[in-house]
Formats: structure tokens, sequence, C-alpha cells
């Protein structure tokens, strides 16, 4: 295989607005998991989606050969599909991650998921500090770059006096969608085959998606349909096990919804080890804690998936730059001393950004 290819593929990823660096071990990683005649196709695609004539037409292939391809490509994640208003297919390249990544892992022999884990362990650590130094070279600047997920606060841990965005309450955000899918996580399946299965006690089809996202998950195998109670069932199952609502970052409207461990998921390793901003966005929201009614329980040391909480003496210390404002520690805390309060309210927008796959 031609590593010209995948450099050359790399790139074409890169126009989504979260970009991986060019190095050695994304490289490995593309060429390992990218089938050399779907690269082909992906690394010239164009940035819209199209129908397979038009892209047979672009890309200068046969009609017919061109539909299958893109047939395969969708059916092993590597292309989103929605239908225009008469039905028709039209085509998209998905971003490696969340995208094309999570249905490689997800639809792999124990064998291949074992080897993609190694492959991406390389990844995330050269990934982390690419995007710290993304961010301290375009501090402050429309360059800088935007984390790929958002946390949202679990429901019941939202402060009560402030006025809550619907786009910070996940519930309303549900409330708004129609179609519903569940599927399989990808973390918690890497987890299993290096032989650290999950400790959290979490649904097996944990991670939701919803609208075209759910659709074309349903309809390509990667996901089942659910319904709007089921998915509330599933949020609700998720929070009382200390999970993490983690959603796209890119648009208030839902598109996927992860539920996070702490044991297995990769997004809260890197923000444990470097902070928030990396891969993950905090919410509006941050822990006030009130040490007189502390009694130095440690039960918010221990459910903290950032290690932002430590013990020091019998009170709380609170690193403010790894909290994410999830509300885990509110949940479990017997003693009510602790609470959410509103320390931002930037909302999610496409606005100055560049397309970041499914659809936007």
């Amino acid at each position: 295989m031609s590593r010209d290819l995948y450099v050359r593929l790399i790139d074409r990823l890169n126009k989504f607005e979260y970009e991986y660096p060019v190095v050695e071990s994304y490289i490995n990683m593309i060429q390992y998991i990218y089938p050399e005649e779907h690269a082909l196709i992906a690394a010239d695609f164009p940035e819209t989606a199209k129908t397979a004539p038009e892209l047979a037409k672009i890309l200068g292939k046969d009609e017919k050969e061109m539909a299958d391809m893109l047939e395969s490509m969708a059916n092993t994640g590597s292309l989103f599909v929605k239908k225009a208003e008469d039905g028709t297919p039209m085509y998209e390249l998905l971003p490696f991650m969340p995208g094309y990544f999570d249905m490689a892992v997800i639809h792999s022999d124990d064998e291949r998921a074992m080897n993609i884990y190694r492959l991406h362990e390389e990844v995330r650590k050269d990934h982390a500090e690419s995007r710290l130094k993304m961010m301290e070279d375009n501090k402050g600047t429309e360059k800088s770059p935007m984390p790929i997920l958002r946390t949202l606060t679990i429901n019941e841990a939202l402060p009560q006096d402030t006025k809550i965005f619907s786009f910070e309450e996940l519930k309303s955000l549900v409330d708004e969608e129609t179609s519903f899918a569940a599927t399989k996580c990808l973390c918690r399946r890497m987890a299993s085959v290096k032989g650290n299965p999950c400790q959290a006690n979490v649904p097996e089809y944990s991670c939701l998606a919803f609208g075209d996202v759910a659709e074309y998950s349903i309809e390509r195998g990667y996901g089942k349909k659910i319904t709007k109670e089921e998915c509330l069932e599933t949020i609700d199952a998720c929070a009382k096990s200390g999970a993490v609502h983690n959603s796209n970052n890119y648009t208030e409207k839902l598109q996927l919804l992860c539920n996070c461990c702490s044991c297995c998921c990769g997004a809260l390793a890197v923000a444990r080890e470097v902070g928030n901003g990396i891969v993950i966005n905090s919410t509006n929201f941050a822990v006030n804690y009130d040490a007189e009614s502390c009694t130095a329980c440690g039960d918010c040391v221990e459910i903290c998936p950032v290690d932002a909480m430590e013990m020091v003496g019998d009170a709380v210390s609170i690193k403010e730059n790894f909290c994410m404002g999830c509300g885990n520690c509110v949940n479990t805390c017997e003693m009510n001393s602790l609470t959410m309060k509103r320390i931002g309210s930037d909302k999610p927008t496409l606005e100055g950004r560049k397309k970041v796959g499914f659809g936007f």
C-alpha cells in the first residue's frame, strides 16, 4: 500500500473540524483500518454529500461500480448516508472519530480489535501532545481547536437557582428528537479485548444516536432501534452508574451521546492526564463545596471520573481545570455538601468552523 495515499487521505480527513496530526502513529492506524480501494475513493471525496451518479462523474468512475463501492464503504462505516427528499441516498465522508474508527472497532473480531487498540494507544499519546500545542499556539483565536465532545450535567445535579438553557439539559434535548438508536461502546469493546472488561454497571448498548445518525446506525447494522422511553431509561441507568454524558460539541442538536465510564473511556483518560478542553469541553457548571457540612467520607473523590477531587486532610480539594461539571459528585454526596454553580453560558455552534460530518 502506498504511504502517500494514506497521507493524502489524512489530509482529506483533516478538512473536518477535528484534526489529527500527520504523524507515523496515525498513518499506521489509517493504513491498517482503511482498505486501499476505499482509501482511493475517500482521499478524493468532495466535502459535500453527493449521489452515486454525481460521485461517479466527479471521480471518473463507472456509475454501477461507483454505486457498489459507495455501498461497501457505507456498510463498513467510512461513509455517512442520508436520504434526499425523494429517497435517493446521499453519501458523505465520515470523519475518523467519532465516525469510521468507532465502526471499525465495533465490527472487528478480537484479533483485529486488539491490533487497532495497540495502534490507537500510540495515536492517543501523539494526539494529546499535538492538541495541547495547537491550543497553546492558537489560544484566543478562531483557529483554537474545538474539542470533539461536550459534557452534559446529570439532570438531577443541575442547579435550581439559575435558568437552565435547553442546550444544557439532556432530557430537554432528547424530547426534541424523534429517532433513537443504541449501540455498543467502542471503548468498552477495546477494554474487553485487552483483558480489562468494564467495571461500570452500564447497559450493553449504552451509546446513543439521534435523528439521521440513528437512522444510519440502524440501517447499516451498527445500532438497534429504541424508543424515546428506552433512551431515557438508558440515560438514567448510566447516570446512576457514575457514567459521564458526553455529546457532540458542534451543534446543540443531539447527534451522538456517549455514556462514558472512567475505567474504559479514552477521552476521559486524556482529560485525566491533561485537563479539560483537549478532547472534551466541560459544562457551564462547576462544583461548589461546603466544607462545614462535609464529613470527609471520600465518596466524591472515588466517583470523580477525571480525578479532579482529592482529600486534603478532612476537606475536599477541587482541581478546577480538571472538573468537567458532570454532576456525579453532587449525585453521590449524601450530606449535600456539593452543589453545581453556573460559571458560563457557552453554546455549541458551528459558526466559523469547518464541516464536522454526519450531515453537518
